[in-house]
């Protein structure tokens, strides 16, 4: 089980995300991150964008959209 607790740094929360077994529990993992830790958003989106491109494109588009992907889930 992956907890988020205080004294988390970049280094242990990258070890947790990893630590999936597939790409939607990654997701899952980046999930509780997203909401727990807001402060390290910026610098574990950059990781992720080097370390694990699929895992951040799912972020991107799940919590980022660009405007075309707004428009679209608005309409389905």
């Amino acid at each position: 089980m992956i907890t988020s607790e205080k004294n988390d740094n970049l280094e242990s929360l990258m070890k947790k995300i990893k630590s999936g077994k597939d790409l939607n529990e990654k997701f899952k993992i980046y999930t509780l991150f997203y909401i727990t830790q807001p402060h390290y958003l910026k610098v574990l989106n950059m990781s992720l964008q080097i370390w694990e491109p699929k895992l951040w494109k799912m972020v991107k588009k799940a919590y980022y959209p660009n405007f075309f992907q707004r428009i679209l889930n608005k309409f389905s």
